[in-house]
């Protein structure tokens, strides 16, 4: 089944926030964090992201999509 937008998504909208690191990132790179806000938005309101390490570095995002059934249909 597939997802439905509703339109205007607050996540597409949100102005970006600057936020202080107490330390520098050891695993992520700004890029790798634009990939997962992107995962979080494409799957809906329901859904996983997983992130995969390999070898010490993040290789792979994995996005899994759900969707609820209502018990009226």
């Amino acid at each position: 089944m597939a997802h439905r937008s509703t339109g205007n998504n607050a996540a597409q909208m949100a102005e970006p926030v600057l936020v202080p690191l107490e330390r520098p990132l050891r695993f992520l790179l700004p890029c790798h964090i634009r990939a997962i806000d992107d995962a979080l938005a494409a799957i809906g309101p329901y859904g996983e992201v997983r992130l995969i390490k390999h070898a010490g570095k993040l290789r792979f995002i994995q996005k899994m999509m759900s969707e609820a059934f209502n018990s009226n249909e």
